[in-house]
């Protein structure tokens, strides 16, 4: 691939304004330093060091990690506040430590430390204080943390002419040769949602730049330059920046990607100086703020129903508890309110049954549960779906029950449009024999009208695929479902679905599919745009897990927001508050767990 040089200084092109670059500088007299670069300038930061080298700047960009030192043999790991400008040292042994890498979580750091005659790695839990270590009998460099830290990219360096890229898991641990094909491979570099790997490989008398399918492990090479090309990162958005010396010293590069066809552009200059830039790092989207005001009251708990009537949050029933785990106490009916501008929470008379996987809507001054999830003594297993309709007076504090569907559901989508709400999907878990797991999927959706408080005599078909366990937001007066399990309870078929269902006609139509498949995600609309949080992906053929990532809809097409959840989790709840998205509790893995969380997230633009 022919590099296609413009005459550009240092800043003048970055072409994202809500995203940020942190590069290393060496300059003709060999001073490193580090320097960050947005759409308008380049600043040094000013580490206190004359010798600074391989920057990682967080997604959010709110700090950046470095190794420093007086020469490359007295070098240390420090992590900078970019917001304070505190500055603190994480390692203290001043010899040959290398290549530090923050977690997209942030809870983790991980580096490249020479101990007992080679480099090894090391994995700081920045919560916890305890740091593991990856040894091998081979030096290891570049290590790279996936999002949540659940696995780690590395280098292994056997020989000059032997060095491979290695995938660890961390629990349980395995260790897996990602490069079987190529017999030297260096820097690996993670996407924004681990799907993807960039390295630079030595093929063909150069190093080029590749990129591997984490899923597949189909390997495809992206630079054919006949310079070197080192350094590969990516984008929120796939591209790709690295480094590369057509005129002597390193200057940046980006490869576009056309997100229509997968392909990429010929590589242009983003960035040069009088020396050489290296090591690119980049943030995710800088325009969409977060913050953590407050908690749900414990117990924490996933799959309840949520609203809001002005700023007060509501808070019905869920599950608190492991996953899948249904003893009676597991089942909630507690009631909690939390009022925006005191900023304090209330309790409310609890629901008359204890049940989770259902959610509510607003009718006026009122709120209405439908159905739910439910124990039973009556089967086996012991639960069962409901079918009531209950109606809660927040004036009052009363619950009525109004009615019952026509059938019981759980796990389903409640979306109001105009005076109607809209019953759609879920299943009814009640089993029709002894041991039945896999109930009935639901085909049909159920309207109920707000001024009768009455079902209305139809009911709409879905189109395949049935689905439970899926979120469904209203945009433009139309229903958009996401994701979801498929029919079957003996197995996972998660789902990538996207479908708009328009009420006023009562068609439905297929947008673009998410860019892997979930079950249990959160939505929202932000600015205009669909946004998708956490959910649970399959990363091999028996194992799942939650993830934090964070996807837009932009012009028919899905991106990461570069941007994390504080947690990877699902079955959270999103309600749009004041352009804002409120994202309330869910259920998580992290830290050796298996439970709910009471984490209260709220992103804005």
């Amino acid at each position: 691939m022919k590099l296609l040089i413009l005459s550009l200084i240092c800043g003048s092109y970055f072409a994202n304004a809500s995203e940020k670059m942190a590069y290393m500088y060496e300059s003709a007299n060999h001073e490193k330093s580090l320097w960050i670069q947005d759409s308008r300038s380049a600043t040094k930061v000013d580490v206190g060091f004359d010798f600074a080298i391989y920057p990682f700047l967080a997604k959010d960009a709110s700090e950046i990690a470095f190794v420093a030192g007086k020469n490359e043999r007295e070098l240390n790991v420090y992590l900078k506040n970019l917001q304070t400008g505190e500055q603190t040292q994480i390692t203290n042994t001043a010899g040959f430590v290398l290549h530090p890498h923050i977690s997209a979580d942030k809870t983790y750091l991980t580096y490249s430390e020479f101990v007992d005659g080679k480099n090894q790695i090391q994995i700081l839990n920045r919560k916890t204080n305890v740091t593991t270590s990856i040894v091998s009998d081979a030096s290891l460099y570049f290590p790279k943390l996936s999002s949540h830290g659940t696995f780690v990219v590395y280098q292994k360096s056997i020989s000059n002419d032997k060095k491979q890229i290695w995938m660890d898991t961390l629990d349980p641990k395995t260790s897996t040769l990602l490069t079987t094909d190529y017999e030297k491979c260096m820097a690996p570099n993670l996407n924004f949602d681990d799907s993807q790997l960039l390295m630079t490989c030595f093929k063909g008398e150069q190093w080029n730049v590749y990129k591997m399918d984490m899923s597949t492990k189909k390997v495809e090479q992206l630079t054919f330059t006949s310079e070197e090309s080192f350094a590969p990162t990516f984008d929120r958005h796939n591209n790709v920046i690295f480094a590369s010396n057509p005129k002597g010293n390193f200057e940046l590069y980006k490869l576009n990607r056309n997100e229509l066809t997968g392909t990429y552009s010929e590589a242009v200059l983003i960035a040069k100086m009088q020396g050489d830039l290296y090591a690119p790092s980049i943030s995710g989207d800088l325009s969409y703020t977060h913050s953590l005001p407050t908690q749900i009251p414990m117990p924490a708990r996933s799959s309840f129903g949520a609203a809001n009537i002005g700023d007060k949050i509501y808070l019905f029933g869920g599950h608190q508890g492991q996953e899948h785990t249904y003893p009676e106490e597991s089942f909630l009916n507690r009631v909690d309110i939390y009022d925006i501008n005191t900023k304090t929470w209330t309790e409310g008379q609890p629901r008359p049954i204890k049940a989770h996987g259902y959610d509510v809507e607003t009718c006026g001054d009122n709120l209405y549960a439908f159905g739910g999830f439910m124990y039973s003594t009556e089967h086996k297993p012991n639960w069962k779906s409901s079918a009531r309709i209950d109606r809660y007076n927040p004036k009052t504090n009363q619950w009525t029950h109004v009615g019952d569907m026509r059938e019981p559901r759980s796990s389903n989508v409640v979306a109001k449009v105009g005076s109607k709400i809209y019953l759609i999907g879920g299943w009814d878990s009640t089993p029709k024999s002894e041991n039945d797991f896999e109930g009935k999927f639901h085909s049909t959706i159920e309207v109920f009208d707000c001024n009768t408080e009455k079902l209305d005599d139809y009911e709409i078909e879905m189109p395949k695929p049935l689905r439970r366990a899926f979120t469904g937001i209203v945009k433009d007066n139309k229903i958009l479902l996401v994701g979801g399990l498929g029919v079957g309870a003996s197995h996972f078929e998660l789902l990538n679905n996207v479908t708009e269902f328009d009420p006023q006609t009562m068609t439905f139509k297929d947008l673009t599919p998410l860019p892997f498949a979930t079950f249990a995600p959160a939505a929202g609309i932000l600015d205009g745009k669909m946004h998708v949080f956490g959910g649970m992906f399959k990363i091999s053929e028996y194992n799942y897990e939650y993830v934090n990532h964070i996807y837009n809809l932009e012009n028919e097409s899905w991106f990461h927001l570069g941007r994390y959840m504080t947690e990877a989790k699902g079955f959270s709840m999103v309600l749009e508050i004041k352009n804002q998205l409120w994202v309330l509790g869910g259920h998580s893995y992290d830290n050796d767990s298996d439970s709910p969380v009471s984490t209260i997230e709220v992103w804005g633009k």
